[in-house]
C-alpha cells in the first residue's frame, strides 16, 4: 500500500501476453477475411463450394507470411521473446489455431454470401437430401458398372483409373431424354477423368446397358495418330473431298504419272489439301513439284482398287476409246482384237470381260489393256486412245 493509501495490485497478464493475444486475434481475423474472399470468388467462378481444406489453407496463408516476415526482418515475433523458445512456440500455435477456426467460419460466410449474391442454390449431394431429391423425381442416379470394357481403336485406360470410375453413381436431372442423358454422362466422364472416348447405352428404366472407356490418343492431333504425318500439297484439281476421305496422291513423271502415296484427307482449302500419310512417306513429297493430282480411293482396300493402282504405275496402260463408224474394229469380234478387251460400255450398260464372240459396234466405248511393247511400236488396233 502506498503512502496515499492506494493499494497497488500487480498485473495478472504481462504486457508480452497482451501483445501476443492481440496479435493472435488480428492474424486470425486476417485469415478469416482471406478465406471468406477466396470462397466467395470460387463460388462465383465455378458455382461449386470450395473444399474445406482448401479454404483453411488459403486462409492461413497470409498469417504465415506475416510471421515469416517478422522473423526475417526483426529476428523475433514479439519483443523480448526470442524466435526459438517456448513463448514463441505457444504464439505460433495460437496463430495457427485461431486462423484455422476463423477460416472455417469464413468459408461458411463466403459461401453463403456468394450464393446470395449470385442466386446459386446449394444442394447437398449426399445423405438424406439426395434420397429426398430422388424420391421427389428431381434427379436420377446412374450406377456405373464395376467392370469397364475397352473401346476399340483407343488406347486402354489404366487399371487404377478404371477402379476410380467403376461403381460411381452420378446424378442427373430426370427430365433429360435418353440421348441427352447419354451425352451428358459421356461429356462428364471424359472431362473429369481425361478420357478419350466413352461409349454408353442407357435403357428406358435408367439402367446402363453397355459401357466402355478408351484413353486419349497420342499424335499431332486427335485425327492424326502416332506413326502418321500431315503434309500440305497443291493440287491441280481438288475433287469434292472432306476430312477423313481416303485419297491417292499422284505426281507427274517423264513416262506419265506416278503414285506417290495413299493417305487420308485432313483438311481442304481451294487447291491446297492437307493429307495424312504414313511416317516417312512425307519425305517423298517433292517441294519442286508444282502440283499434284488427287483422286479419291475406295473406303476400304479391295482387289479391284489395288489392281487399278498397280496398272497405273506399270509401263503397260489401259486405253479407253469410243468406236467410230467405219473404224478398224467396227463389227469385229472381241477375240479378233489384238489387245485385251477389259470392258465395253454400251447404251449405259457395262460388259466386263466380254465373251470372245461379242461384236464390237460403232458407239461402243472400249477399254483395252495395251502392253508397253505394243504402245511403243504403235501396233495397237485400238489406236491412240487416252488413259482412263
Amino acid at each position: 500500500m502506498s503512502a496515499s493509501g492506494v493499494v497497488t495490485v500487480p498485473a495478472v497478464v504481462s504486457p508480452w501476453t497482451q501483445t501476443a493475444l492481440v496479435s493472435i486475434l488480428g492474424l486470425s481475423l486476417l485469415a478469416g477475411v482471406m478465406a471468406t474472399r477466396c470462397t466467395f470468388v470460387h463460388r462465383w467462378a465455378t458455382t461449386w463450394a470450395i473444399p474445406v481444406g482448401a479454404a483453411i489453407l488459403l486462409g492461413i496463408t497470409l498469417p504465415s507470411i506475416v510471421l515469416t516476415m517478422d522473423v526475417l526482418l526483426r529476428g523475433q515475433f514479439i519483443d523480448p521473446a526470442p524466435a526459438v523458445g517456448e513463448a514463441s512456440a505457444l504464439y505460433i500455435v495460437g496463430v495457427v489455431t485461431g486462423g484455422v477456426v476463423v477460416s472455417f467460419g469464413g468459408r461458411y460466410a463466403g459461401d453463403h454470401l456468394g450464393c446470395s449474391t449470385f442466386d446459386i442454390s446449394r444442394i447437398d449431394t449426399g445423405g438424406e437430401v439426395t434420397t429426398l431429391i430422388q424420391s421427389a423425381g428431381v434427379a436420377i442416379a446412374l450406377t456405373l458398372p464395376t467392370e469397364l470394357a475397352d473401346v476399340d481403336g483407343y488406347p486402354p485406360v489404366a487399371v487404377e483409373r478404371k477402379r476410380t470410375i467403376a461403381g460411381r453413381t452420378p446424378l442427373f436431372p430426370r427430365h433429360l431424354s435418353r440421348s441427352d442423358l447419354e451425352k451428358r454422362l459421356r461429356t462428364r466422364l471424359e472431362e473429369d477423368f481425361d478420357l478419350g472416348r466413352v461409349t454408353v447405352a442407357v435403357d428406358d428404366d435408367g439402367s446402363i446397358d453397355a459401357f466402355a472407356v478408351g484413353g486419349r490418343r497420342a499424335g499431332l492431333s486427335p485425327t492424326t495418330p502416332p506413326s502418321m504425318e500431315a503434309v500440305a500439297v497443291v493440287t491441280d484439281c481438288t475433287p469434292a473431298v472432306s476430312t477423313g476421305d481416303p485419297i491417292e496422291l499422284w505426281a507427274g513423271a517423264d513416262d506419265g504419272v506416278r503414285l506417290v502415296s495413299t493417305g487420308i484427307v485432313h483438311a481442304a482449302d481451294t487447291d491446297v489439301v492437307t493429307v495424312v500419310l504414313e511416317s516417312g512417306v512425307a519425305s517423298m513429297i517433292d517441294d519442286d513439284t508444282a502440283t499434284y493430282r488427287l483422286t479419291t480411293a475406295a473406303d476400304t482396300s479391295t482387289d479391284v482398287h489395288e489392281l487399278i493402282g498397280l496398272t497405273r504405275v506399270a509401263a503397260d496402260r489401259v486405253v479407253k476409246r469410243t468406236v467410230e463408224p467405219g473404224a478398224a474394229i467396227d463389227g469385229e469380234f472381241v477375240t479378233w482384237v489384238s489387245d485385251t478387251v477389259l470392258l465395253i460400255e454400251r447404251d449405259g450398260e457395262c460388259l466386263p470381260f466380254p465373251d470372245g464372240r461379242e461384236t464390237i459396234t460403232a458407239g461402243d466405248t472400249v477399254h483395252t489393256f495395251v502392253p508397253a511393247a505394243e504402245r511403243r511400236g504403235a501396233s495397237s488396233v485400238i489406236g491412240s486412245g487416252r488413259d482412263p
